[in-house]
C-alpha cells in the first residue's frame, strides 16, 4: 500500500524529513530526556561499549538489507548504502573499514565524555 503520488521524484522530501528526525530530533530528544528526567551519576564506564552494539548491529545488518534489495535514496538518487563511507565503489574496502572504524571511535568519544558529565552533573 503506497501512496500514488510517491515516486522517486518526491521521495527526497521524505528522506530529507526522515534524516532531520534520525539525527537531531532524535538526539536532542535524547539528551533533553536525560538533563530533565534521570537520576544522575549512575552510568557507568562500561555502558560505552555496550551503547555500541546498536551501531555495530545496524552495520552488518546493512549487506543484508542490501543483498535482499533494499535501498536507499542519498541526495536524490537511489543506492544501495546510506552514508558515502559505507561505499567501498567510493571509498575502497579499506576506506569503509577506516570510516567504521573512525565513527566507532567517534561514538566512544562521545560516550566516555558523556559520562563524564554525568560525574560531574551527579555533584551537584
Amino acid at each position: 500500500l503506497r501512496s500514488p503520488n510517491l515516486t522517486i521524484q518526491n521521495l527526497g522530501s521524505i528522506n530529507i524529513l526522515s534524516t532531520v528526525f534520525a539525527h537531531y530530533v532524535v538526539p536532542i530528544f535524547t539528551l533533553s530526556d536525560y538533563l530533565f528526567f534521570c537520576k544522575k551519576g549512575e552510568l557507568r564506564k562500561s555502558y560505552p561499549l555496550k551503547w555500541l552494539a546498536f551501531p555495530v548491529c545496524y552495520l552488518c545488518y546493512l549487506p543484508l538489507y542490501a543483498a535482499v534489495g533494499g535501498t536507499f535514496v542519498v541526495n536524490g538518487k537511489i543506492s544501495k548504502v546510506p552514508y558515502f563511507f559505507m561505499d567501498a565503489a567510493q571509498v575502497g574496502n579499506a576506506g569503509v573499514a577506516f570510516w567504521c572504524a573512525a565513527v566507532a571511535a567517534g561514538f566512544l568519544l562521545i560516550s566516555y565524555i558523556l559520562i563524564f558529565i554525568d560525574k560531574v552533573l551527579s555533584k551537584y
